[in-house]
């Protein structure tokens, strides 16, 4: 079977894993990135490395380029791998050239990514109809050692994945799996965004360490970051979006039994943490500008809540993060956020909803 052509817009570490991992199966893979020094530096190396639970070096993508419009150009599958806020940019880049046929995969969508995108493109000028899907979270667990060279902590048993609309979804599934071999179908996008724990991983650790963020004191982010009381409070917020799947009909699994997944074990999301080896060693952002604070706020925990309002949820948790975010980086997330009514899902019942994404 003749192998798919693959376009990576945004070749931070996830990207750069991609397109290792892609290479190394003989696709033909060009690799996109903004960042003007970052492509610079990745053409400068002949070879794509990954270390830790993925070990393999694969040739680095003969394109490497600052033009989306280029990139995409004779590619099956465009796999965006930047964060949140940056779907936009990334919809105004290829809205002009992209063609009907072509399929877009984000990595991850976070809060009905898939919605928004699709939105982007037509704002933008897009003439046809795209197939986009998304995927619930980064598919590795991965930082940068250096440019072209990416170590991976830990190996996640599965990706979900869904289109819009979700009648796609299958199809999607089956053309990633050969490459991407733990890509497994979600009923949904909804289902997608409920899946994700990044704002009860991300958003609480990250504001609640802001005095040692702010002091630039480097410290060990899951097993020092994440106290007995800092966990007790991820643990309300993740309650909340437990709450507002169940209104959605969406039965999500706690963040403390998705972590189980990497062989930890514990009576509480403290315990789990303490004993999952893949966190260990993992260093704290430096700055709050981190996509662990702003793309989780921006991309994942104003959906939420938002949704949560309109649809009668109580969210005091996810209301108090958010807000203290705000108030400590100055900018008003409730406001800029990829809110429940940006993408659409405001005024309407849960039937309504599932109707517009299926």
């Amino acid at each position: 079977m003749e192998k798919l052509r693959f376009a990576i817009l945004g070749a931070g570490c996830g990207g750069q894993s991609m397109a290792a991992i892609l290479e190394n199966q003989g696709c033909a893979v060009t690799l996109m990135d903004k960042n003007e020094a970052l492509v610079q530096e990745l053409k400068q190396e002949e070879k794509l490395t990954l270390t830790g639970k993925i070990e393999l070096t694969a040739p680095m993508p003969a394109c490497v380029t600052t033009d989306a419009a280029e990139a995409i150009d004779g590619a099956d599958v465009i796999l965006v791998v930047t964060t949140a806020d940056g779907h936009e940019d990334v919809a105004r880049a290829i809205a002009k050239t992209i063609r009907p046929e072509q399929i877009v995969v984000l990595n991850p969508g976070m809060f009905c990514g898939a919605l928004a995108f699709r939105t982007a493109l037509s704002r933008f000028g897009c003439p046809h109809e795209i197939l986009v899907a998304e995927m619930a979270d980064l598919m590795f667990a991965c930082r940068k050692v250096k440019a072209g060279t990416v170590f991976h902590s830990g190996l996640k048993k599965k990706a979900v994945l869904a289109a819009v609309p979700a009648s796609k979804t299958d199809a999607v599934v089956e053309l990633l799996k050969p490459y991407f071999p733990i890509v497994t179908p979600a009923q949904d996008i909804l289902h997608t965004a409920m899946s994700s724990i990044g704002c009860v991983l991300h958003c609480v650790p990250m504001i609640m360490n802001v005095n040692k963020i702010d002091a630039g004191q480097s410290f060990d982010y899951y097993m020092e970051g994440i106290t007995p009381s800092i966990a007790r409070m991820a643990e309300k917020v993740d309650a909340e979006r437990i709450a507002l799947a169940k209104k959605l009909g969406i039965v999500a699994s706690t963040a403390q039994s998705v972590i189980n997944g990497y062989g930890s074990h514990g009576e509480n999301l403290y315990e789990v943490i303490q004993t999952t080896q893949a966190y260990v060693g993992i260093q704290s952002p430096s700055s709050l500008a981190h996509r662990f604070c702003h793309e989780d706020t921006f991309g994942s925990l104003v959906g939420f809540a938002t949704l949560a309002k309109e649809l009668d949820v109580p969210t005091p948790g996810m209301d108090a993060i958010i807000t203290c975010i705000s108030m400590a980086t100055g900018i008003d997330y409730f406001t800029v956020g990829r809110t429940a009514q940006k993408v659409g899902l405001t005024g309407k019942s849960v039937e309504e909803i599932y109707e517009m994404i299926r």
